[in-house]
C-alpha cells in the first residue's frame, strides 16, 4: 500500500472575519496505483477579525 500526503492553504472571509486553513488531503493507494481512499482534513488555524 503506497501513502501520501498533501498539504493545501486556503483563506476563507466571512464579512469581516478571516480564516486561513490548512488542508490535509490523504491518498491511500494498491499496489497498481488505483486510489482506494480519499480523505480531506480542514482545520482553521485562525480567525481574524478584519477592520477597515
Amino acid at each position: 500500500m503506497g501513502f501520501n500526503q498533501l498539504r493545501s492553504q486556503k483563506i476563507v472571509q466571512m464579512g469581516r472575519l478571516k480564516c486561513s486553513w490548512s488542508c490535509v488531503t490523504q491518498v491511500v493507494n494498491n499496489v497498481s496505483d488505483f486510489i482506494v481512499a480519499r480523505k480531506s482534513v480542514c482545520v482553521c488555524d485562525e480567525w481574524t477579525l478584519m477592520f477597515d
